[in-house]
């Protein structure tokens, strides 16, 4: 074998192996592509601050720890994971008023809804998805 024939051989070997990495890396490239486009669901555990509450209740806010399901694309779930805040600060008009006596709904809307996220989901469930709000004690004078 001669210099020539060998030195052309590396040159094929070379070609080659250019060839099979920008394969590679194409496939690679198409596979996140692919993998950002699925669907996913996500839980993520937050608090509910519950702000703006009226006098007649003992509380001016409230801390109400939840679990939240999020069902959303993978490049918004990666969003969300990023930027998913410690706590939501929901006013108390935005809860909805339950049969049980002082016992308020956390809706789907008002959290989805929320400005703070980065984008837009799915909420898929809130849990728990009630708050008990204690009216203040009346003081009998004598």
């Amino acid at each position: 074998m001669s210099i020539h024939s060998s030195f052309l051989f590396l040159i094929v070997v070379k070609k080659e192996l250019f060839i099979f990495i920008i394969c590679l890396l194409v496939s690679f490239l198409l596979w996140v592509i692919h993998q950002l486009n699925q669907t996913y669901i996500g839980n993520y555990n937050i608090n509910v601050c519950i702000v703006q509450i009226p006098e007649s209740y003992s509380e001016d806010t409230i801390i109400h720890p939840i679990k939240i399901e999020i069902k959303a694309s993978g490049l918004k779930t990666l969003m969300i994971e990023r930027y998913v805040p410690d706590t939501l600060y929901l006013p108390f008009r935005v809860l909805k008023k339950t049969s049980k006596k002082n016992v308020y709904q956390i809706s789907s809307a008002a959290i989805s809804g929320s400005d703070i996220f980065p984008v837009k989901f799915k909420l898929m469930r809130i849990n728990p998805d009630t708050v008990y709000i204690p009216f203040k004690s009346k003081k009998k004078n004598h």
